[in-house]
């Protein structure tokens, strides 16, 4: 087809000049930005006085922003947010005039050369042929195809058309760039992870506008967003997303506020409107259409760092150099001091479900000391050193570095490190917190991360959310699935959607969004708070391995349904093996067996806290053999041994988990195995009791031995070990066996009852002998039930010593 004289080979060099001429003609605008942006970079621009400064106010708010508590001082982070964003405008600006100092033409010029490069490499393989096709195949197209030889290099014979090298290389890469596009495409399109309902909407912060100040806070104990407006004078308003109830109070005007948060009943509101009080707002008491006040301090009147409701009563002070327990008087309007702990803070955070404050201390802030507040007590844990990337530009540990949070019935301190090289954010050690006071934290886990910019961590549902908003996707950690793993990588990374009735869709990983715990997400710009939902039914278009998608589906609460489901779907495809079906009963086994409890601490005196987690997956037996193994036996495309064996297999999980087994599982195993032919395994299962002995069960044995003679023998010596006397006897009437049910009679020394039945047997199947010798034995045996008179009847008195002569020669049988 081809003339080797007129077209050069497709040598190495050959080849590598046809890539860089189809990568410049597909993406030569990208090569000629990027080697623009490196010029950029290289040219020394002079020295301006202003962007300088504003370099340095940048800097400057970056630290002190660094240095808030987006959630203890919300307020005040969003107001140095906002002056911080403003001066990174600013600065954009000034450099965009500085840049303008370089050649205008310098992003023309540099497309001017990438283009002439690629002119040149077009020239130098426009001989170059991939193959030939027939000319009348894609006409008129096939003209275009031996581009960029224009009249074409007569490589081919005449009827046929050149297909040139670039025009392959070319549709190749732009194959790739479609099926690569299509795969992150899919990828996103998932909706495992949605945003909102429930929703609650929140007026934004204003400052100054029309005489009104508006400024909102976040209760992290509660969960309820607060708005206040001009410091309280024209309203508190709290929302929350558990419950519609909606607090509306109004309260005297002493200053600009940096804290709010409610008690846990709701009825007392405390701010800290000053740097060494706190407010406590009596919310259902009123005087002059205003919430009455009480304010309280430490002992040592120094500034606040935290201010915490314990109780409806208590409240927790902290400052730089301890801690202080107060319990509030309603009626008095007082309070005191009852407990105090003398400690240096760096900074604190609270964990109002197990009571835990975590205190900073240290220069650097990397030593944690925890401290479990309950009971009116405090219980000083073993502090703990963590890491988190110590540098130059990142000295100190900051309180927004840090989340705590319950996995698995475990109270965990998570902490997000950085790269001493970069700012990237390498992962998120997890470290976890006994229950016992005495014995210290230990590492373990490292979620791996490996991104730069802002992030924001959620958990919930037992499952760890980090939300990258540079990159606009989610990454969903499940330590459970490899708890004896310290180094997990993602499990699912997808990009958030809004939920389908939120019109219109709101923006998503905006810099105006604020992650808490254990599902809020805070959109401060548009004024929304919404909660994140794990939709769990699109798992399984994110997890390909169905071993690990089972497992995920068993670890999630309320999902019980979807795991049915989701198990007969698996095992009818047969996309488990028997071995991972094992390990997934086993788990389920072994929820049964705990019986649903879900403490995971010990009733100890020295347990510091206690730790509820969601109850586990259970799943009964009965639903197991309706939802999962009728079905399977009815699909007429699995074959029988391997339903039986998945059924031996979640029998072999109940007895390991030692899970009573119950007759209707059991009766259908072994109807199972006997359907699939499996009678070996059948008759080991019962000649080694690993099914309980019942008499159904030995029933259903016994009709199964025209399959298999010995399952006769083995129900039978199920009705033996359950006393089943009676029932063995009409066992052996039913198969004609009169005289070894006469011998099982006497030698169990059963009652007569039995004896109408054998008489009426025996004159109806045995011959006149034996019927005789049965009577002659019956008669010297005394029985108290008396002969049936046609059993009498049925010989004269020559028969009689007929049958006596015969029966004395002979040897039937010997009682």
């Amino acid at each position: 087809m081809k003339s080797e004289e007129n077209s050069p080979a497709l040598t190495f060099c050959n080849v590598v000049f046809v890539s860089f001429a189809a990568v410049i003609a597909l993406h030569g605008s990208l090569i000629a930005s990027k080697i623009t942006y490196l010029v950029k970079k290289l040219w020394r621009t002079p020295h301006d006085e202003n962007v300088t400064a504003s370099k340095q106010n940048v800097a400057k708010l970056q630290q002190k922003l660094a240095t808030l508590s987006p959630e203890a001082e919300f307020a005040a982070y969003f107001k140095t947010e906002r002056q911080w964003k403003s001066e990174k405008e600013k600065l954009a600006e000034l450099e965009a005039e500085q840049a303008k100092s370089l050649p205008t033409k310098l992003r023309n010029v540099v497309g001017l050369i990438v283009q002439a490069v690629g002119l040149v490499l077009l020239r130098q393989i426009s001989p170059l042929t991939a193959f030939c096709i027939p000319a009348n195949v894609l006409w008129p197209l096939n003209q275009m195809l031996r581009f960029p030889s224009i009249f074409g290099n007569d490589s081919c014979p005449g009827e046929f058309a050149e297909v040139s090298a670039f025009m392959v290389a070319y549709f190749a890469l732009s194959l790739s760039s479609l099926i690569r596009g299509l795969r992150v495409e899919r990828r996103l399109e998932g909706r495992m992870l949605e945003l909102g309902p429930p929703l609650v909407s929140f007026e934004p912060d204003r400052d100054n506008y029309d005489g009104n100040i508006t400024r909102n806070f976040f209760d992290v104990s509660g969960l309820r967003i607060c708005t206040m407006r001009n410091n309280g004078a024209l309203g508190l308003t709290a929302k929350s997303l558990t419950s519609p109830k909606v607090t509306n109070v109004r309260t005297k005007d002493r200053g600009e506020t940096s804290t709010v948060k409610f008690s846990p009943n709701g009825m007392f509101c405390a701010m800290q409107r000053t740097s060494n009080a706190a407010d406590i707002i009596f919310l259902e008491k009123v005087e002059n259409q205003l919430c009455v006040e009480m304010s309280i301090s430490t002992k040592s009147k120094e500034p606040i760092l935290a201010v915490e409701w314990i109780t409806n009563s208590q409240i927790l002070l902290g400052t730089n150099h301890g801690i202080e327990l107060v319990v509030l008087n309603e009626d008095k309007r007082s309070s005191k001091v009852l407990r105090s702990m003398n400690i240096n803070i760096g900074w604190a955070s609270f964990y109002a479900p197990v009571g835990l404050l975590i205190v900073a201390t240290g220069f650097s802030c990397s030593n944690l000391q925890p401290i479990i507040v309950a009971h009116s007590q405090f219980t000083r844990m073993k502090n703990f050193e963590v890491e988190f990337g110590a540098s130059n530009s990142k000295e100190k540990l900051l309180e927004k570095d840090i989340t705590m949070a319950t996995i698995y019935g475990r109270v965990y301190v998570m902490v997000l490190r950085y790269s001493v090289r970069n700012a990237s954010t390498t992962d998120l050690a997890l470290h976890e917190l006994p229950s016992d006071a005495t014995t210290p934290t230990t590492f373990k886990y490292s979620l791996i991360l490996g991104f730069t910019g802002g992030c924001g961590i959620h958990a919930c549902d037992n499952l760890i959310i980090v939300h990258h908003q540079s990159s606009s996707l989610s990454y969903i950690f499940d330590v459970g699935l490899s708890p004896n793993r310290p180094n997990h990588s993602p499990l699912v990374t997808v990009s958030l959607k809004p939920d389908p009735s939120l019109q219109p869709p709101p923006a998503l990983y905006t810099q105006f969004w604020f992650t808490f715990l254990p599902n809020i997400i805070i959109d401060s710009n548009a004024g929304m708070m919404y909660s994140l939902c794990v939709r769990n039914e699109y798992a399984n278009g994110e997890i390909s391995d169905k071993a690990l998608l089972m497992e995920y589906l068993a670890r999630r609460s309320g999902e019980k349904d979807l795991f049915l489901r989701s198990l007969r779907s698996c095992l009818s495809a047969r996309a488990l093996s028997l071995r991972q079906a094992r390990k997934l009963f086993n788990f389920l086994a072994g929820n049964l067996a705990s019986g649903g409890s879900n403490s995971t601490t010990e009733a100890s005196q020295k347990a510091a806290f206690v730790v509820k987690q969601s109850p586990p997956l259970l799943i009964s037996q009965q639903e197991m053999q309706s939802s999962v193994f009728f079905p399977m036996r009815d699909d007429p495309n699995l074959h029988s041994p391997y339903v039986a064996n998945t059924m031996l297999q979640y029998l072999r999980a109940l007895r390991d988990n030692s899970v009573v087994v119950e007759a209707y599982f059991i009766e259908m195993v072994v109807q199972t195995l006997a359907e699939a032919g499996e009678m070996r395994k059948l008759h080991q299962l019962v000649t080694y009791r690993v099914i309980d002995d019942t008499k159904p069960l030995a029933f259903l044995l016994l009709s199964y031995e025209a399959r298999c003679p010995t399952l006769f023998q083995s129900g039978v010596d199920i009705l033996a070990r359950n006393k089943a006397s009676d029932e063995i006897v009409e066992v052996m009437l039913e198969k004609n066996n009169i005289v070894d049910a006469i011998r099982f009679i006497d030698a169990r020394g059963l009652s007569d009852s039995m004896i109408p039945k054998v008489v009426e047997a025996a004159g109806k199947r045995c011959s006149r002998q034996t019927r005789h010798a049965i009577r002659e034995h019956l008669c010297e045996r005394k029985s108290k039930v008396p002969l049936s008179d046609k059993f009498e009847s049925l010989y004269s008195d020559e028969e009689v010593e007929a049958a006596a002569v015969e029966v004395a020669h002979s040897a039937l049988f010997e009682f």
